[in-house]
């Protein structure tokens, strides 16, 4: 396997990682239930293309892993509730949960080998589970090294392991030595230890030492601790004093502010007024300017005038009131002798009205129907 980068992201308890494996053995490490499987299984889903949702995080609405090979190849598994891609170098692939695509086998050299009909992944491997070809028999690795299109690679990679064997054979040989050594020498310290008496009571009064000046540098850490916090407390102080400064000076200028906008506000209501009255005073001054035009063109019209005709009419108007006033004095006669015809009008009605009572007429004795009438007495 040449050099791989690999990122993973929202894949079951994987947030987001980034790692990368080296050409060789890469070994990954650390408590249980922290993602080390999760690792293998998010790369086995990019490389077979793993149907189904459940690997997706809770809370999450996509996985995406994505692997960029040594020498340029870069694979995307992108996979959400309903939907899902891969993108090859670029170039997109909607195939998802469909069985292992001929684009990513070959990109990153990893493909399904068939053994007697049975697809077998020999490049992953499940816990507890036996190495690729240990539990077949011995037919069944004939046929699938007759079969087989990678023979070479595999001659390649156990001549690679059994180099690695003795490399590690020698690594083994040589720790034995170091440990050996290492015990020669505990022996050593072991037998000196011997020679000295009350060692354990040395100890011990050495370990409460130790406690003690724990406990000292503890007490110390607490001091300084402390210090450090009474130290920020007076900054913190004195920042307090120095805002309240700040305030006493911002409520001054507020108030003189507010003195300032006051009389601005008068000074705003006179300038109102002044505006009124000069918009008044050029209404006034366009209606002079009008009277005097009307007053220039007035006198036009009486210098064009003719002053004979205008006493002669003038004296025409004095003829006219005289009769007027002669027609106003004729009708105050007619309107008293109008108002003396109506009181007779009354006295007549009443008159008739006392008439009508009787039957005969009280002058003549005549009977007041027909053509009688009273009058005439």
């Amino acid at each position: 396997m040449s050099d791989l980068s690999v990122q993973i992201k929202n894949f079951q308890i994987i947030e987001n990682a980034r790692l990368k494996f080296s050409n060789g053995l890469n070994i990954i490490v650390g408590p249980s239930n922290n993602g080390k499987s999760a690792i293998i299984r998010a790369i086995e889903a990019l490389v077979y293309n793993k149907p189904g949702n459940s690997f997706i995080r809770n809370g999450t609405d996509y996985t995406a892993v994505a692997v960029l090979t040594e020498d340029g190849r870069k694979v995307i598994f992108k996979k959400s509730a309903n939907a899902g891609e891969y993108i090859i170098d670029g170039q997109s692939f909607n195939k998802i949960g469909r069985g292992q695509l001929d684009e990513v086998a070959d990109a990153l050299n990893m493909r399904e080998i068939n053994v007697n009909d049975d697809k077998v992944r020999i490049n992953f491997l499940k816990q507890m589970e036996y190495p690729f070809l240990l539990d077949k028999n011995p037919t069944q690795l004939f046929n699938f090294l007759a079969m087989s299109n990678d023979t070479s690679k595999l001659a390649e990679v156990f001549t690679k392991m059994r180099s690695d064997l003795k490399s590690a054979n020698t690594e083994v040989t040589e720790l034995i030595g170091r440990i050996d050594g290492l015990n020669e020498i505990i022996t050593r310290d072991t037998k000196l230890l011997e020679n000295y008496k009350d060692i354990d009571t040395i100890v011990n009064h050495i370990l409460g030492l130790d406690s003690k000046v724990n406990n000292l540098n503890n007490t110390q850490q607490e001091v300084i601790s402390i210090e450090n916090k009474y130290t920020k407390l007076q900054e913190l102080k004195s920042v307090i004093i120095r805002l309240r400064g700040i305030v006493a000076i911002a409520k001054t200028s507020l108030d003189g502010l507010d003195t300032r906008i006051k009389a601005f506000d008068d000074f705003k209501s006179k300038v109102s007024l002044l505006l009124n009255q000069r918009a008044e005073l050029l209404l006034k001054k366009e209606r002079l300017s009008s009277l005097k035009n009307d007053l220039k063109s007035l006198t036009e019209t009486l210098s064009s005038l003719d002053l004979t005709l205008i006493n002669k009419k003038k004296v025409d108007i004095s003829e006219l009131k005289t009769s007027i006033s002669s027609l106003e004095s004729r009708r105050s006669v007619l309107s008293s002798k109008e108002s003396a015809i109506s009181l007779l009008k009354t006295s007549l009605n009443e008159v008739q009205q006392e008439l009508s009572q009787f039957k005969v007429c009280p002058l003549c004795g005549q009977s007041l129907g027909g053509d009688h009438d009273g009058l005439l007495h």
